[in-house]
């Protein structure tokens, strides 16, 4: 099997030919991509003012001097906006075309490559990991299925690694090592396919295994699967000993302890970078308009077959059953069951409501990328600060959300929550305090 570079690829895509050079499974029922982009339909000024006075303010609570944030709403309209500057104080304007890094959203990314090669043939879904990284100890019984939906019980490597994430950045991990301190977090004996729990160490898996099933690199990988087929040009993975990003890029920022309280008044610019120290769960670089692209095209199944984009959204519950005395399950009131369809773990994503997608940090950087495949929302917002947890931005994302189903929404999208739940939400998460 050959292999193109970045480069070559991106150039078949423009073309137009890399599907039928690389084989690539992808297509609508009629044979040929859909990559239409969203329409040139704005939102309401009133509706905008709203969308970027949330932002604004959750900027403020993270400690961030800009973001990028889009909503592309097909019944109503999109706006794309670049807010802020690139230091604190001052700087440039923050504009929409700036790169980024994307965090977590890389592993919806990871689990988009997967399905796409199970399309292709090269892997089942329900492969164990194991079959392909035979010399792996800790692993045993766990598909690639799992890998994906977060059900593997694989410890996270995060958790214990990240001092040193923030103190060095720019040190090469090796996956073996990430791996390796995933597994010391593991339960033993693992128990894959009952519980899902947040783990980038299932990303980093599930990336070597499909590595050694093709017998090609990630980069390699990637570039076939997903960023040529969606002609995600502004999207890439990078060497790992490429630590910086291109010179028109939204500049990151980390927020230190000074006297034991966050200093949000001077942060700390994450100029150089090892992506490695995520890998396949964080390492992608991208822009606001591919973040919409890879979105779509992941779930409305301009990139996959219709088996697997169905199994993108077939989700795993969060959460444990409640049990009774005898360690029965307890069934759930319908209240309870209304809440708990809300929520769920699909392929590489989170389901909040109608809305699926991911989000997560890197030192920098904190992004939420989500799509509704019924209606076609797509939401995707990044803050130049990784002093937020993820589940802040999530909110920020599910309060734009609110705010589109309340001026724009009517029949076509809503959702259970209000923008003042989100804005409650977000709150608990304040890192910066209020002005």
């Amino acid at each position: 099997m050959s292999f193109f570079s970045s480069k070559t690829l991106r150039t078949l895509a423009a073309t137009g030919v890399i599907a039928v050079l690389l084989g690539v499974s992808g297509c609508t029922e009629d044979g040929a991509l859909n990559l239409d982009g969203p329409g040139d339909q704005a939102l309401s000024d009133t509706t905008t003012e709203r969308l970027q006075t949330a932002v604004t303010e959750a900027m403020q609570a993270a400690g961030a001097s800009g973001a990028l944030v889009g909503v592309w709403a097909p019944w109503a309209g999109n706006w794309e906006a670049g807010i802020g500057t690139t230091e604190t104080g001052g700087g440039s304007e923050v504009t929409t075309d700036m790169a980024f890094r994307v965090g977590h959203v890389s592993g919806m990314m990871t689990c988009a490559v997967l399905l796409a090669m199970v399309d292709d043939g090269v892997v089942g879904l329900d492969d164990k990991a194991a079959d392909y990284l035979a010399h792996q100890a800790g692993i045993t019984g766990i598909t690639l299925r799992q890998l994906c939906q977060g059900t593997s019980s694989l410890g996270d490597f995060e958790p214990g690694l990240r001092a040193q994430f923030d103190k060095n950045p720019t040190r090469i991990w090796p996956p073996g090592e990430l791996i390796s301190n995933g597994l010391v977090m593991s339960p033993d004996p693992l128990t894959p396919g009952t519980l899902y729990a947040k783990s980038s160490t299932n990303m980093v898996v599930l990336g070597r295994a499909l590595e050694v099933a093709a017998n090609s690199s990630w980069e390699n990988l990637i570039n076939k699967y997903l960023f040529g087929p969606l002609s995600l040009s502004h999207t890439n993975y990078p060497e790992a000993s490429e630590l910086t990003l291109p010179t028109d890029s939204l500049p990151g920022y980390a927020i230190v302890p000074k006297d034991g309280v966050p200093d949000c008044a001077n942060p700390i610019p994450i100029e150089k970078l090892s992506n490695s120290m995520l890998a396949q769960a964080g390492g992608v670089t991208s822009t606001l308009s591919d973040l919409q692209r890879f979105a779509s095209g992941y779930m409305d199944g301009n990139l996959l077959n219709e088996g697997s984009t169905a199994s993108i959204i077939e989700t795993a519950p969060l959460t444990a059953p409640k049990l009774d005395d005898t360690g029965n399950p307890v069934p759930l009131t319908a209240e309870e069951q209304a809440a708990a369809d809300l929520t769920g773990s699909g392929l590489g994503v989170i389901k909040n409501g109608p809305l699926y997608g991911q989000s997560g940090s890197i030192p920098g950087y904190t992004t939420a990328l989500l799509h509704d495949p019924t209606s076609g929302l797509t939401i995707a917002v990044v803050i130049n600060s990784s002093a937020v947890k993820s589940d802040f931005v999530t909110q920020l994302a599910l309060r734009l959300a609110s705010i589109i189903a309340e001026t724009d929404g009517g029949e076509t999208f809503s959702v259970t929550w209000t923008e003042a739940d989100t804005t409650a939400a977000m709150e608990t998460y304040r890192v910066c305090p209020a002005p």
